[in-house]
């Protein structure tokens, strides 16, 4: 499991209302819209985990999470009692400030108080021997709601109340003791595997308790909330705000929870956005009117809606209509009885609606059937290949595709490429538990014939360098590149880089190549000799050219993880995390088995690596898993191992044998993976 951040805005910038006179003509959402479209930057660089952890007696193994426009945190290891806290360290500038000073430590002793099961620990608070103000918080292991709903997307609505009740639980109890959360966001509600809710972040030296911001030395705004969450008063200079500006922002927290999205202007009921019961309509919009006198006067209220409502949807429909009071008179008996029929004749209706979707279903996958020829059909839907599997279950002349013979590939190339289609395309071949298992045909027909990208297990290419704080600046004349990697050629072979795979993931996406194409390959430009290292340029600004091998998308300092895979799906490295915010000039080198690795100051492109200088905490031995056999036709209709949670077309067989299916194979062939 990941360990969550305790932040505040991961974006690193902090955002304050436009001048009052401007926005005073806006509805409270388009103030809101208006103020998050102004900007301001901040230019302090948080230090490093190493450069950090010698002044803070007492800790140990620090390691950077996360940073925001009020500070960054890392983890550490609280060496008395040996346990994991969440330590956030904030901007030097803010502690330069006497009265900043006096809020944070009288705002840390109170917080300190709010021992609840829904609410982060506070452990300690003081100043670092650097001068810096720092609070020393409980670790959660888990992920924040932002990072669920980027997973998971919009969540079920009894699952999304039954977290919003927690985080209700959470502010009710710092309410009544006087503490106002005021940046409510899913960045700081945290969730573990059993969806037990802690809320972070709470309302650390905002200055609002003064009536109004205070101001830095440089004169930076201390932030007052995020302004897409905030309630209305919040934006107010001088406004009093109370337990229902946090009311306010868990609503559009909420909003967001069941829609996927933040409320626009005008206001949508989260019924008209997505597919949700209109019942929770009234308590979303009731939380964020922009009257606080209209919303739930506490926490509580709105928590004892939102557990009201969740048992409701939780009910079957059954139980709804049945009295829970005993039945007193043979009128009130008619009455269940007559509601009985009717509520049996609605659900006999919804049995047919569904066998109608069905059946519509069904129709249109069959619109999707592209004929290559008596044998091949293609299912021209992007699907995972489970989802393939289970589809080709509902149709009744066809099965996922198995390939027996050099001729059977050629035609069906042949034909693919006379239809110009050059997707990816699943195969019927399934692994049991790994990528060096054996393939089986899911028609349980004998595995006799494979068409592998050209690869070999004595090549060994492997990553050795990745700098990815370049971002998209342009080739200079010094020298100078955008983000890179370098490759090292750990073999006593020549290797040929056409078809190699290189995966970027962060959490805005998955980003894949090939490198090169069947033009490029046995070009000199693609040659790698034994210890050559070879440095690939990643932009999304260049242009494509057979004389040089690049990848074409740029990375990411903040958050990142790579995949390393041979031309057939051979998994070489694989990331087992993300790494976080690395701070340049410095690159991540891996050591001789290429699989552990450090940060380095000290850039090598193109050269063997240097010194170490800091450990980093990577895994990128490949982990076994689950493979599906996927076809390239712009390849020349060679497989790769590819997995099967990855989309791609479906080429289907006619002749479905009557032999039992299977998902995960029991056994594996004589035929092993490449």
């Amino acid at each position: 499991m990941t360990p969550t951040s305790l932040s505040s805005d991961s974006n690193g910038k902090s955002t304050e209302p436009k001048d009052a006179k401007v926005m005073a003509g806006l509805s409270p959402l388009g103030l809101i819209e208006a103020a998050l479209s102004s900007d301001e930057t901040t230019d302090w660089h948080p230090p490093l985990a190493e450069d950090l952890e010698p002044y803070f007696p007492g800790y140990r193994d620090f390691a950077f999470i996360d940073r925001g426009g009020m500070g960054a945190v890392y983890s550490a290891t609280q060496t008395s009692l040996d346990r994991k806290v969440a330590i956030k360290v904030l901007p030097p500038d803010l502690g330069e400030d006497p009265l900043f000073v006096d809020i944070f430590q009288s705002e840390a002793r109170l917080l300190a108080r709010l021992q609840h099961p829904n609410v982060v620990a506070i452990y300690d608070f003081g100043r670092s021997e650097l001068g810096l103000l720092y609070i020393v918080m409980e670790y959660v292991e888990g992920i924040s709601l932002l990072e669920m709903l980027k997973r998971e997307g919009a969540l079920k609505p009894v699952r999304a109340f039954k977290i919003a009740a927690q985080v209700c639980d959470g502010l009710q109890f710092a309410h009544d003791r006087g503490v106002i959360h005021r940046d409510i966001k899913p960045t700081n509600i945290l969730i573990d595997d059993s969806d037990s809710v802690r809320v972070a972040d709470f309302g650390l030296a905002q200055g609002l308790q003064l009536g109004k911001p205070s101001l830095t030395p440089r004169g930076r705004m201390l932030r007052v909330g995020t302004p897409v969450y905030s309630a209305p008063e919040q934006m107010k200079p001088g406004a009093v705000v109370d337990g229902r500006a946090d009311v306010y922002s868990l609503g559009v927290t909420l909003y967001e929870m069941l829609t996927g999205k933040l409320p626009s202007v005008p206001l949508k009921a989260p019924s008209k956005v997505a597919e949700v019961p209109s019942m929770v309509d009234k308590i979303i919009l009731q939380a964020m009117d922009p009257d606080p006198d209209c919303r739930p006067e506490s926490a509580v209220d709105m928590s004892a809606s939102l557990r009201k409502v969740a048992k409701r949807l939780s009910t079957p429909v059954l139980s709804h209509t049945i009295s829970q009071r005993p039945i007193v008179s043979m009128m009130t008996t008619v009455i269940i009885t007559i509601c009985m029929i009717y509520l049996l004749d609605e659900l006999e209706n919804m049995v047919r609606r569904q066998k109608a979707r069905t059946t519509a279903l069904a129709k249109s996958i069959s619109e999707m059937l592209v004929k290559i020829d008596d044998q091949f059909t293609l299912l021209n839907i992007p699907m995972t290949w489970d989802t393939a599997y289970s589809q080709s279950q509902k149709l009744k002349e066809y099965e996922l595709a198995s390939i027996h013979s050099t001729e059977e590939a050629a035609r069906l190339q042949k034909v693919l490429s006379e239809m110009n289609i050059t997707e990816s395309i699943w195969l019927g071949g399934i692994s049991k538990t790994g990528a060096n298992d054996a393939f089986v045909w899911a028609d349980q027909s004998p595995w006799t014939y494979a068409h592998w990208m050209p690869d070999s297990d004595k090549d060994k290419i492997v990553l050795s360098e990745i700098q990815p704080i370049n971002q998209s600046q342009p080739l200079g004349p010094d020298g100078s590149m955008p983000d890179w990697i370098e490759l090292r050629n750990d073999g006593d072979t020549v290797v040929d880089l056409t078809g190699w795979q290189f995966v970027f993931m962060n959490p805005s996406g998955t980003w894949r190549t090939r490198i090169g194409d069947l033009k490029t390959r046995g070009s000199p430009s693609m040659l790698m000799s034994p210890g050559d290292h070879r440095v690939l340029i990643c932009s999304d600004q260049l242009k494509d050219t057979s004389s040089a091998p690049f990848i074409p998308f740029s990375l990411d300092e903040r958050q990142g993880r790579i995949a390393w895979l041979s031309p057939s799906g051979r998994r070489i490295q694989v990331f087992d995390r993300q790494w976080v915010q690395i701070h340049g000039p410095r690159s991540l080198v891996s050591d001789e088995t290429g699989h552990g690795w450090s940060l380095s100051s000290v850039l090598t492109p193109g050269a063997p690596n240097k010194t170490l200088t800091r450990k980093f905490h990577l895994d990128t031995r490949p982990r076994a898993t689950r493979m599906a056999v996927m076809m390239l036709p712009s390849w020349g209709g060679h497989w790769t191992q590819e997995n099967p949670e990855t989309t791609a077309l479906v080429l289907l067989k006619r002749q479905k044998t009557n032999a039992s299916q299977i998902k995960t194979p029991d056994r594996a062939s004589n035929q092993p993976a490449p």
